[in-house]
């Protein structure tokens, strides 16, 4: 942890260092401060207590537009390419110009669509997706077609298996707005969604699905730069896992991983201490590594 620390202390120093054009002293120069300046994070545009908190208990300085010699702007969605223009070069922020191709699950599903088609061995780590109201008639065909499939394989084995899907608003987040289903009939082919294949073969810990969120830092595009935190959090749905049905294609505690969602469920279960390994429905993910390792 002591790195993790002084990777953010340079980062910090080298925020705090940086001066606007306007301040640098004139000739003759004077002697170079040894005091630390003080970072100045604009966070007039987010809405999270939580990101404010954090700012302060590492000693920087909230303030709003009236102060314009900021050093990190925090804002909770994406900005018009042109506001970058208006930024000076020694000023940050937390998105970078285009984020947006890849944020949004609409544009995500088109840009690995094209990214599988280019390189179709390496990108085959994602399901099977459409992207509607565009992509409707696909979509129904390859239904229609799992469908007979489906009536020739119940011919053999007597399967009752249909195809089940997820489908996502394009530009929601926290879980907002997602379902399964099994019949398109129930769907509307004139609505900005995101449909992908339900994969229902999941690992499971004790019963439970689960997902992992891993917290990614890019601090350049080009040349490419990505941190990765050592740590993160495992999410785990809080009713046990069955394949969907007709009974259940509707629980979302038991098909949806979301803290956001799950946090009302009264089977979710509060982590008391993140360094042990526990039955809590959100955990550490050197934990679950730890789980997993002792597991064999």
């Amino acid at each position: 942890m002591s790195g993790r620390v002084e990777d953010i202390n340079k980062v910090s120093n080298d925020i705090a260092n940086s001066t606007p054009s306007s301040s640098l002293p004139s000739s003759p120069k004077k002697k170079k401060s040894t005091k630390r300046k003080k970072i100045l994070v604009n966070v007039q545009h987010c809405k999270y207590s939580v990101v404010k908190k954090c700012t302060q208990n590492m000693g920087y300085t909230n303030v709003d537009d009236e102060t314009p010699d900021w050093n990190l702007l925090w804002c909770d969605s994406s900005l018009p390419i042109e506001k970058y223009s208006t930024f000076q070069s020694w000023q940050l922020v937390n998105h970078l110009p285009g984020m947006v191709e890849l944020t949004r699950k609409d544009n995500l599903a088109r840009n690995l669509q094209r990214m599988q088609k280019l390189f179709p061995s390496d990108y085959t780590f994602f399901p099977r997706s459409w992207i509607l109201p565009t992509e409707w008639s696909s979509l129904r065909s390859y239904y229609q077609a799992a469908i007979e499939k489906q009536k020739e394989e119940s011919k053999k084995s007597k399967s009752t298996n249909v195809p089940v899907f997820i489908v996502k608003p394009d530009n929601n987040s926290q879980g907002r707005g997602i379902y399964l289903i099994n019949n398109l009939d129930n769907l509307s082919s004139s609505s900005d969604l995101i449909v992908q294949e339900y994969l229902s073969n999941h690992f499971l810990i004790d019963g439970y699905k689960f997902d992992m969120r891993i917290y990614v830092l890019i601090t350049c595009p080009d040349p490419l730069r990505i941190m990765i935190y050592k740590d993160g959090l495992a999410r785990f749905a809080t009713e046990k896992y069955d394949a969907p049905s007709d009974k259940n294609i509707s629980q979302t505690f038991m098909h949806l991983t979301n803290y956001s969602l799950n946090q009302y469920s009264e089977n979710f279960i509060v982590d008391e201490d993140p360094n042990v390994w526990s039955n809590s429905s959100k955990r550490s993910i050197l934990q679950l590594g730890n789980f997993l390792n002792s597991q064999g």
